[in-house]
């Protein structure tokens, strides 16, 4: 019956999540495939309306309500990922760190938040918290 179901929902998320972490080779592809599992729109690699060069933004992600665009570094935010999400409007921006931690706030930043995944920390425009 529901046990059943449940279980075999169990297997399929195990084998769905470690076909991201050997298939996947970055954060941004695994919160993609997650959020689109999620029922949230998802886009990889969104066009920056920067001037010069193309710039894409590593991932944006929408409830239908509210819009997130996220840029994913290793080690520190790097200029040019805050350069590509200041060209969007009305969005909330977020820099993810994945290996790093939080050099510069977001409000010296010019973002709504900077996430580093290694400390668990979060600098936000109104606070700097951390996530237990």
């Amino acid at each position: 019956g529901d046990e059943v179901n449940f279980v075999n929902k169990v297997v399929a998320l195990a084998f769905f999540v470690f076909f991201m972490y050997i298939e996947s080779n970055s954060i941004a592809e695994i919160m993609h495939y997650a959020a689109v599992n999620k029922g949230w729109k998802s886009v990889r690699e969104y066009p920056a309306p920067t001037s010069g060069r193309k710039g894409r933004i590593d991932l944006l992600l929408s409830d239908g309500k509210e819009t997130v665009a996220i840029e994913v570094d290793a080690k520190v935010v790097k200029t040019k990922s805050v350069k590509k999400l200041s060209s969007l409007h009305e969005v909330f921006r977020m820099c993810i760190i994945s290996d790093g931690s939080i050099q510069k706030t977001a409000q010296e930043l010019g973002v709504e938040m900077v996430v580093s995944i290694k400390d668990r920390t979060v600098s936000s425009v109104r606070n700097f918290y951390r996530m237990d």
